[in-house]
């Protein structure tokens, strides 16, 4: 991941885009903005001191085609310096088009999990997140956005037409149980909240005011 950090560096997106307010969700297909805040957090999404922690981060986001879990490939989307205010902008309208191109089928290996979605000919993928130190260009561990209020993560994904994903699938001993449904083409949160132990239902999730959180307990510079 380090390469991703090389690549976009220089230059490092200086400036943010006009959002478009107003509409943001199912009458324009999906998430058009996101306004986030930059929180340090440690197990099961608790809020730590952020001034105990770096304001340097970088914030790279990737394309990651073929499903809702997956690498990314080479494709940066986003670039975001982090300063002392801690908040973000990304204007994903002015990204739709380099999503569309690329997004994919849905991956094999999901599929033989047991992963559906219909139409079978759906494109789909998702926003990765990333974070790294501006100084020594090192990942800062895991990132991704939470829920604010009950502190669940969100991944924010991208299909090209209306679609329903379903089906259980396993990953490292966890089940994540799919009950999807999207209106037509645009990217949209999904919420995983743990229904059970180790076992998680992904949902719709439509509410604002997400949160970036960069786990402590994966850095390596406490």
């Amino acid at each position: 991941m380090r390469l991703f950090f090389i690549v976009v560096l220089m230059p490092l997106m200086a400036s943010c885009s006009i959002v478009p307010s107003g509409n943001r969700y199912e009458d324009l297909h999906g998430v058009v903005d996101v306004n986030a805040t930059v929180e340090y957090v440690g197990p099961n999404n608790v809020l730590l001191d952020s001034k105990k922690y770096p304001e340097d981060a970088v914030l790279l986001f990737p394309s990651v085609p073929g499903g809702i879990f997956g690498k990314p490939n080479s494709s940066i989307l986003f670039a975001e310096e982090i300063d002392s205010s801690m908040k973000f902008t990304l204007d994903l309208l002015e990204k739709r088009e380099e999503m569309e191109n690329s997004i994919r089928p849905l991956d094999s290996l999901w599929k033989g999990l047991g992963m559906e979605i219909n139409p079978a000919d759906t494109l789909i993928g998702r926003v990765g997140t990333f974070p790294y130190s501006k100084v020594t260009g090192e990942p800062l561990g895991g990132g991704g956005f939470i829920d604010p209020e009950e502190r669940n993560s969100l991944i924010l994904i991208y299909v090209n037409k209306a679609c329903k994903i379903n089906g259980d699938i396993k990953l490292n001993d966890k089940i994540y149980s799919h009950d999807l449904q999207f209106s037509g083409p645009g990217f949209y949160w999904v919420e995983l909240e743990e229904s059970e132990r180790k076992r998680y239902s992904i949902k719709r999730y439509k509410e604002g005011g997400e949160v970036f959180s960069i786990h402590v307990r994966d850095l390596m510079l406490l």
